[in-house]
């Protein structure tokens, strides 16, 4: 079995191909190189996909493991964004794109509300 299947198989949650704009900024001071200005300021990204659990998001600069982002995401059909924070569990250079990367998180503080809201994207059943 491929890899790629393997990781399929063991994921607890449906994953979503959706494309939403998502503003980011650091939550935390974890090893940062910046200053404490650099560190505050909004970033800007596009998701991949998205599950109850994490998502997956493009940037324009790798983000270190284990960061922790405060994030606004931007859902279909919602007028509020989605905001939470997520632990980055891994970054790495997209290989048909320069200077983009990949970034996968872990979803670390999300209420029920917007637990459904992305079952309801991913097609999963709401609980």
């Amino acid at each position: 079995m491929a890899e790629k299947d393997k990781a399929r198989e063991s994921r607890r949650h449906k994953r979503a191909r959706s494309i939403m704009k998502i503003v980011y900024k650091y939550a935390d001071i974890l090893d940062y190189p910046g200053s404490p200005e650099e560190l505050r300021k909004e970033r800007y990204a596009q998701s991949v996909d998205i599950s109850v659990s994490g998502m997956q998001f493009l940037a324009d600069e790798p983000i270190p493991l284990g960061h922790v982002l405060r994030l606004d995401i931007e859902l279909p059909d919602e007028e509020i964004p989605l905001t939470t924070f997520g632990r980055v569990e891994w970054c790495k250079k997209d290989e048909n794109f320069r200077d983009i990367y990949r970034v996968g998180l872990n979803f670390m503080l999300i209420d029920a509300d917007h637990t459904n809201l992305i079952r309801r994207i991913t097609g999963e059943s709401v609980r």
